[in-house]
């Protein structure tokens, strides 16, 4: 994922919404969890003991850690109880093939829906917490 949007830049022609969503996103510290990468520019890179890291990182001062990448990490920070809020998002489209997002989650998890946004596209974002 940081291979792809890490240090993306939009065209010229691309829409507001995509530029805005970039330039706010290439503002933020970025921590990438890799075991293939060896380094990575303007960004903090995590190859191992990835529940203590993260748990550093929480101690840090500032606000939200928005996980951006596959369902491998998603599974390793689901697995280890790492994730406060999911927020999910439904895009109006069927792919038809594709990794899941949720693979090998060890035990179940209740979530709680708190809040949900619809956008004129027809994309919808749930947001979750876990109940405890």
């Amino acid at each position: 994922s940081f291979e792809l949007f890490g240090n993306y830049v939009p065209s010229d022609n691309a829409t507001e919404m995509e530029k805005k969503i970039f330039r706010t996103m290439n503002e933020k510290r970025k921590y990438v969890f890799s075991k293939t990468l060896k380094a990575v520019e303007n960004a903090f890179l995590i190859s191992d003991n990835v529940e203590t890291e993260v748990k550093k990182i929480k101690q840090e001062p500032g606000k939200d850690i928005h996980l951006f990448g596959g369902s491998s990490l998603v599974t390793t920070f689901v697995n280890l109880d790492l994730i406060d809020e999911y927020q999910l998002a439904v895009h109006p489209i069927i792919l038809g093939d594709g990794t899941p997002l949720f693979n090998n989650i060890k035990e179940r998890k209740k979530l709680k829906l708190t809040n949900s946004q619809i956008y004129p596209n027809g994309l919808f974002i749930l947001y979750y917490k876990p109940v405890d």
